[in-house]
Order: C-alpha cells, then structure tokens, then sequence
C-alpha cells in the first residue's frame, strides 16, 4: 500500500528555500507514519509481517529548480496491507490455506479458516462494511474523508512547518 503525495503545479525554487520545503514534507511525511503506525489495528501478526510495524517513508526527491510532482510516501509493505488497512469487498474467496494471514487469525480465534474465508467472500469484512478505517477512505471510490489522518495531521503539520520556512 503506498500514499503518494502529489503536487499539481511546479514552481521555482531558490536552492535554500527548496531545502527547508524539502524538511516541512519529509517532517510532515515522518508524522503521519507515526500516526498510522500508533492507530492500525492489531492482530495476531508476526512482527515481521505486523500492519503497524509496517509503515514507512519514502522522503521527498530533491528536485533541480522545480517542486517534484511526488513529494514523497507513505508506504505499509506488510503482506495484504490495503485489504487490512480498509478492509476486502465481497465477491470472491481470500486466501485462507495452512500458513496464510487468514488461517492464523482463525486458528488463534478457533474457528476454521474456511468459514471466515467464505463470510467474507459472502459479505466482505466487517471493516469494509462499515467503511470504517484509519485512513477515513472510502473503500469504494477511494476518496477521503475529511476526518482523514491525510487532512488531519499531514495537512497540519506541513502547514506548520510552512510557517517556519523562511524566504
């Protein structure tokens, strides 16, 4: 799963002003990992393969004269991180064979892999039903909310450090 952070127009930069802009996204960036890393949901997950242990920056490019077109990421590289951070929509049967993410969640639950695997192709997860995620994105058209982490905190934060730059 990857946030990519977009830009739609260019402008020129003077070298020390494109540093400190630079520092605001990557600041901004930093905040809003740390923020989905403290609110993704837990599980039974290996460490290795946790949501939350997931998320990571990818800093913004130095560009020559111009803001970059993409500032930088967010990205989760845990296995299946898009359905577990928004939830899957029905329609067809998840993995849920000996080793899958599915089949250790059920086993630690003690219900078998198949029946979960089959309500969720049935009705979709209970975190897609609901529409209900840390992101505040709509798994359907994929816009999001107002109440999202990217408003809330990526937004506020970059304004804050905007402040700081001097020209």
């Amino acid at each position: 799963m990857v946030l990519k952070i977009n830009l739609k127009e260019s402008a020129p930069l003077q070298e020390e002003m494109r540093r400190q802009f630079k520092t605001a996204v990557d600041s901004a960036l930093l905040e809003l990992a740390d923020h989905l890393q403290r609110n993704s949901p837990r599980g039974v997950s290996p460490a290795s393969d946790s949501l939350a242990g997931g998320w990571d920056v990818i800093p913004a490019r130095k560009a020559r004269g111009i803001i970059p077109e993409v500032l930088g990421a967010v990205v989760n590289r845990a296995e299946a991180a898009e359905f577990r951070v928004r939830g899957r929509a029905p329609g067809k049967f998840p993995p849920y064979g000996e080793g899958s993410n599915l089949a250790k969640w059920a086993k630690a639950a003690g219900i078998p892999p198949f029946l979960i695997a089959r309500k969720i192709a049935q009705q979709g997860t209970d975190r897609w039903r609901r529409r209900d995620n840390i992101l505040r994105q709509d798994p359907v058209s994929l816009k999001f909310g107002a109440d999202s982490p990217l408003h809330t905190v990526y937004e506020k934060r970059l304004q804050e450090e905007w402040k700081k730059i001097k020209i």
